[in-house]
């Protein structure tokens, strides 16, 4: 298992503790967008933007799964 994978459920129960905040569930698409996991990019790019969360990564994860959508 890589870091990448291993922090994953980190990240997941930070989301759930602080569903209002952005870098959570952000930070998860960045990291299955590193994995190549389309699926869960796709849904943490949504959400991310749903949170109002407009850094750069996140603009490009998100354009970049709209691309391929």
């Amino acid at each position: 298992m890589c870091k990448w994978e291993e922090a994953i459920p980190s990240f997941q129960e930070a989301e759930r503790l602080s569903p209002q905040e952005s870098i959570y569930p952000a930070n998860l698409g960045e990291i299955f967008w590193k994995l190549g996991d389309k699926t869960s990019v796709n849904r943490y790019a949504k959400k991310t933007k749903s949170l109002g969360n407009k850094s750069e990564i996140v603009e490009t994860i998100f354009r970049e799964t709209k691309k391929n959508s």
